[in-house]
């Protein structure tokens, strides 16, 4: 569908988040099936796993947010608009809003993890630390930012192809 492996490690990084991000989500269905189940043919108490299911659901909606933005930035399509136009001159006001996105991911990453670190409460039923609930939020930053320093190095090394969309 477009997609390149812009680095050595992109294609395998791309293929983790997304089998992270199908188990998480698997798990939610599975937990949520069992809890409608159990609420017709009671097979025991259920309480636990509102917990678990808060937990995979920001695991997923992080995680699978750092893999589409994965996709999005190896993708060739997204690549090629980068490609100077033929009056010579590079589409700076899409680029710089891009750049402009791309230090979100740096700001994002710092701000989360500042929230992560300073979480010091626990869950009510397994008494975890809620840095559990908030580790996939910097997790995921530290992925976009690396996919944006690799999507920078590439764009530098890539030669301007002149007159090509």
């Amino acid at each position: 569908m477009g997609s390149v492996p812009v680095t050595p490690w992109s294609g395998g990084l791309r293929r983790a988040l997304r089998i992270f991000t199908l188990l998480t989500f698997g798990g939610i269905c599975c937990l949520v099936s069992i809890g409608v189940v159990n609420r017709f043919y009671p097979l025991g108490s259920m309480g636990w796993a509102d917990e678990i299911i808060e937990l995979l659901l920001v695991w997923t909606l992080f995680i699978g947010s750092a893999e589409s933005g994965a996709g999005i930035a190896f993708s060739r399509r997204h690549r090629s608009q980068y490609a100077a136009r033929p009056s010579g001159r590079q589409g700076s006001g899409r680029g710089a809003a891009l750049r402009i996105a791309d230090f979100f991911w740096f700001a994002f990453t710092y701000q989360a993890w500042e929230l992560t670190l300073q979480a010091s409460d626990q869950s009510p039923i397994f008494s975890w630390s809620r840095r559990f609930w908030y580790a996939p939020m910097p997790i995921a930053g530290a992925i976009m930012c690396a996919i944006t320093v690799a999507d920078i190095l590439v764009r530098l090394r890539t030669p301007i192809q002149r007159g090509k969309p």
